[in-house]
């Protein structure tokens, strides 16, 4: 799938929240859906003077969009890694995520970036695992998936299975983002109407119905806590039955619902039609205001 314009906006609210620094990990060779009059535009808006250190690089397939190392070299890190089942995009570890990943490959990465890849597997519980035990303690990952049958997908997802997850597992943070967009230009390039999922309202974490010709992506991003434990599965709300699980899913819960990261926040409120959503507007709107670059 790619970084995708309106996700690049949130690499860069993430970034001024807590900056990426150490090392990155991608899920495959990324195309990133951001022009250079995006990327100043994004400067402008987020108040950012840095520049590519090797200078800008573009994507060869679409010379209008900027290469995946020459996006990620804007932050503060130290190495980038690409991660493939195959050699044939350029990945420089090669390795099936329906795997368990080796012993030497655990506690790596800073930040991994996760872009619609469990979304085109049969195995995607032994993938999360691999994903988070990857992770340092105090590392970032953020997920992009498919909602709705869009671009036909292996698996469509639904935020519980991401947020209850993270929770069972004792994460610091876990942020779930619903996006709704109308076609493949407002997919890769916005806008994206955006909506948090809400715990609160939706505790079966289940998906809403798209209206209005509309399709959903999820984007999800969490942060790792020390103690945190990688291996626990949840079991959907219904059916959990174990009362220690579910007094353990709800000291969890506390510490997430009340984490500091803020919400990726333009104007909040309800939709009627989604009240298990918080409505928070729309997201990259200006960046290329309707205008788009060729795919």
């Amino acid at each position: 799938m790619g970084l995708l314009a309106p996700l690049a906006e949130m690499f860069f609210i993430e970034n001024a929240y807590r900056p990426f620094r150490g090392n990155v990990l991608f899920i495959g060779r990324q195309d990133i859906f951001i022009t250079i009059g995006a990327l100043i535009r994004l400067f402008e808006k987020y108040k950012i003077n840095a520049m590519p250190k090797a200078g800008l690089e573009f994507n060869p397939s679409n010379p209008h969009l900027i290469l995946d190392k020459s996006f990620m070299s804007l932050f503060e890190i130290s190495s980038l890694d690409f991660m493939d089942v195959s050699d044939y995009e350029g990945a420089n570890i090669i390795w099936d995520l329906g795997k368990p990943v080796p012993e030497a490959l655990h506690g790596r990465y800073d930040l991994i970036y996760n872009g619609s890849c469990l979304d085109n597997m049969f195995n995607p519980a032994q993938a999360i695992l691999n994903l988070t035990n990857m992770l340092k303690p105090n590392g970032r990952i953020i997920h992009l998936e498919h909602a709705s049958n869009f671009n036909g997908p292996y698996l469509m997802y639904s935020p519980g299975w991401f947020f209850d997850y993270y929770v069972q597992n004792g994460f610091a943070d876990c942020k779930v983002y619903l996006a709704e967009f109308k076609d493949s230009p407002t997919l890769y390039f916005g806008p994206w109407d955006l909506f948090l999922y809400d715990w609160n309202k939706n505790p079966a974490g289940h998906m809403p119905t798209c209206q209005n010709n509309s399709h959903f992506m999820l984007v999800v991003i969490a942060e790792k806590k020390a103690d945190a434990s990688v291996n626990k599965l949840p079991i959907q709300l219904q059916y959990r039955k174990d009362e220690m699980t579910m007094l353990e899913f709800k000291r969890n819960l506390i510490q997430i619902l009340t984490a500091e990261r803020p919400i990726v926040n333009m104007t909040v409120k309800r939709n009627p039609q989604r009240e298990e959503f918080i409505r928070l507007g729309m997201l990259s709107s200006d960046l290329y205001n309707g205008v788009y670059p060729p795919l």
